[in-house]
């Protein structure tokens, strides 16, 4: 009786192991599914934020732009009817392209703040809509306005198994997830 008695607590011994063991592999294999969950939103909402500055950046330089245009015809029209319109449209152009090169300097700066609140990106998200000389200093016209991109260009952001895309068409958008089968995958737990 004693020996059956042993088998009985060597049963249970080894069926409590078993079910620890597959609980724990579950529980890890979980685990791993909510940290990959919590990257691929941490890549959207970075995206979002990003794209955000962007659409920012481009509705702020169109509508500056429009006041270039402005100063031009103002000027035009100084010279031919009073001078001293003339001397205020080249102030009110150049106090307006120095606001254009001030604010894309703060989106390039919100940019650098995103990246340090770890959202890793390729170093194309610093372009926009917009030629830049280098990356600080936007590309003008003989008019003075910005000049516009003529292609297509993308960047991307990154994370350890997953990575959201966005392309731009000459002021379009589009943002696509690489790996978003997998990830969808993982929302049914």
């Amino acid at each position: 009786m004693n020996n059956q008695q042993g088998n009985i607590t060597s049963a249970g011994i080894l069926f409590t192991f078993l079910i620890i063991s597959f609980g724990s592999i579950l529980i890890k294999k979980k685990i791993s599914q909510i940290s990959f969950h919590n990257q691929m939103m941490k890549n959207f909402l970075c995206t979002k934020e990003a794209n955000g500055l962007l659409k920012k950046h481009k509705e702020f330089i169109t509508k500056t732009n429009y006041i270039i245009h402005l100063a031009n015809l103002g000027k035009a029209v100084g010279l031919i009817s009073n001078p001293g319109v003339t001397v205020s449209s080249d102030r009110a152009k150049q106090a307006t392209q120095l606001v254009q090169n001030t604010y894309h300097i703060s989106f390039l700066k919100n940019i650098g703040r995103l990246y340090s609140e770890k959202c890793k990106f390729t170093p194309t998200v610093v372009n926009t809509l917009y030629r830049t000389k280098g990356v600080a200093f936007l590309e003008r016209n003989s008019l003075g306005t910005v000049k516009r991109r003529d292609k297509k260009w993308s960047y991307s952001t990154l994370g350890l198994k997953n990575t959201v895309r966005t392309t731009f068409s000459n002021g379009s958008t589009s943002t696509q997830n690489f790996q978003i089968k997998k990830a969808l995958d993982l929302l049914k737990f």
